[in-house]
């Protein structure tokens, strides 16, 4: 069941709906494809100085650590003060189905995952990189 997320932008109110999400694998996955898809539009666009990712959830399993660092999604984590280096290669630990259409890739810049609490609901979190 989707969630409300109130939120003033562009100076109207609107809610954005927060979905439940099971699969947080592929959510970390998709995080770090929209990383590469705004360095390559950076890398294509010589105008484009910086991107920049909102991820929200109220899923606060995204900010802890894998318990297993060997674990298929692990290179993927978006855990809170997570330090991704300029050239580290982002792939799947493993055969793993959900890999099928899914490719590592190596990140371009350096990134620090830093969750922060939004002000008015206790269960949203935004990511902002």
């Amino acid at each position: 069941m989707a969630q409300p997320l109130p939120h003033f932008v562009f100076g109207q109110n609107v809610n954005i709906l927060l979905g439940q999400h099971g699969a947080q694998n592929i959510g970390c996955y998709d995080f770090w494809k929209d990383v590469k898809r705004i360095e390559f539009f950076e890398a294509t666009f010589p105008l484009c100085q910086r991107g920049i990712i909102l991820f929200v959830s109220n899923d606060m399993s995204y900010r802890n650590a894998p318990i297993n660092l060997n674990i298929g999604y692990a290179p993927f984590s978006i855990h809170q003060g997570r330090l991704v280096t300029a050239g580290t290669q982002l792939n799947w630990n493993g055969v793993l189905a959900v890999a099928n259409g899914r490719p590592g890739f190596v990140v371009n810049y350096d990134y620090n995952i830093n969750w922060t609490q939004l002000p008015y609901h206790q269960q949203h979190y935004y990511i902002l990189i």
